[in-house]
């Protein structure tokens, strides 16, 4: 299972109110991590084999192609793991806006940041058809990434493809399209 750093990254945020409240989130980078407290700036990760990992919260983002990012996480001891105020199991699948709360000092909700990008496909989408004018993407044309994961010409001048630029929406997941972004990331 691999997660599409690219395009989503998963954030932790301190929940609003008691004494962790204004501490910025932490954002969770992709493979296994242990959450623990930390004072006043709310919540901080530590790897796999560091002396305060132990009896702590187990996190790690995964997404599998036909399932969005999810969280899996493990709690060191049953009954410490509550999600949106019900008692959770010691391995849990976390989603989207989900509330957590993991003994009394560490509480947090689950956030998914979407990011667009502009520049050449990526690997596996050379060859690929674009999904508005079916074109195939070669290896040195400019695309546009949708936060989905959706792949658009997005190409600078009269001869170019310019799906992206012509597209108000997403053909797969329907969203918008940034142009600002796609007009900023362009030359000239």
């Amino acid at each position: 299972m691999t997660m599409k750093a690219n395009f989503v990254e998963c954030r932790l945020v301190p929940l609003p109110g008691g004494d962790r409240a204004g501490a910025p989130g932490v954002s969770l980078p992709a493979g296994p991590w242990a959450v623990i407290p930390a004072g006043d700036s709310g919540l901080r990760l530590v790897s796999p084999g560091a002396p305060a990992a132990g009896g702590a919260l187990w996190l790690e983002p995964v997404q599998q192609r036909a399932h969005p990012l999810r969280v899996l996480a493990v709690s060191a001891s049953a009954g410490t793991l509550r999600v949106n105020g019900q008692p959770a199991p010691r391995v849990t699948v976390l989603r989207e806006n989900d509330f957590v709360q993991w003994g009394p000092e560490v509480a947090f909700t689950v956030e998914f940041v979407r990011r667009s990008s502009v520049g050449p496909p990526p690997r596996e989408f050379v060859g690929r058809p674009c999904p508005v004018c079916r074109v195939p993407f070669a290896a040195d044309v400019v695309t546009f990434g949708c936060a989905c994961g959706t792949r658009l010409h997005c190409e600078v001048g009269e001869n170019g493809l310019q799906c992206a630029q012509r597209s108000r929406r997403c053909p797969s997941c329907l969203n918008p399209l940034a142009l600002e972004a796609i007009r900023a990331a362009l030359p000239g």
